[in-house]
């Protein structure tokens, strides 16, 4: 988006020159606002679409958890994943996880571990071994999951996306 402008040294030019400069900085400053918006709303896209992809999606409140949200005070705009249990599905755990982890490489626990439920059937969701306890309650043993890493793919093809996206805001 280049902007030439031409001033000839009387008052009248520099005071038309001081308004095209107004408006443009109006426009860029719009643009810069429609830009972050696009960007967002398309991470947010991406972000739900790679949680299908990577079979998530018996958990819903994954998925509606996902926003977007533009900071002007940082003029910035942020993907937001508010389920407490992302971020077991983006890295992974457990010795699954270290057999199968996250492209950043966190460490993993190399034991099994035990797990209460939540009334969800979690050896039909994940196949983990449903251990019946006297307190009326399933807990479970696992030895984890793997990384699921539908952030930072969001991440990766939002950066690919970047290009376009500028391209598309600013002409």
């Amino acid at each position: 988006m280049k902007k030439v402008i031409k001033v000839k040294l009387n008052p009248q030019s520099i005071a038309d020159a001081i308004k095209e400069l107004e408006d443009y900085k109006a426009d860029l400053e719009r643009r810069v606002r429609l830009l972050l918006k696009t960007l967002t709303d398309r991470g947010v896209q991406i972000a739900k679409a790679k949680v299908v992809e990577h079979g998530i999606i018996h958990d819903a409140e994954l998925t509606y958890s996902i926003h977007g949200y533009i900071s002007v005070a940082l003029n910035a705009g942020f993907i937001r994943v508010d389920d407490e249990h992302a971020v077991f599905f983006e890295l992974g755990t457990g010795p699954v996880g270290a057999n199968n982890p996250h492209p950043l490489h966190p460490t993993y626990t190399s034991d099994a571990w035990v797990t209460k439920a939540d009334g969800k059937p979690m050896d039909e969701l994940y196949g983990w071994t449903p251990l019946p306890y006297g307190d009326g309650k399933t807990y479970y043993l696992t030895t984890g999951q793997k990384s699921k890493p539908f952030m930072y793919e969001t991440a990766l093809k939002l950066r690919d996306e970047f290009p376009a996206i500028v391209k598309e805001v600013f002409g």
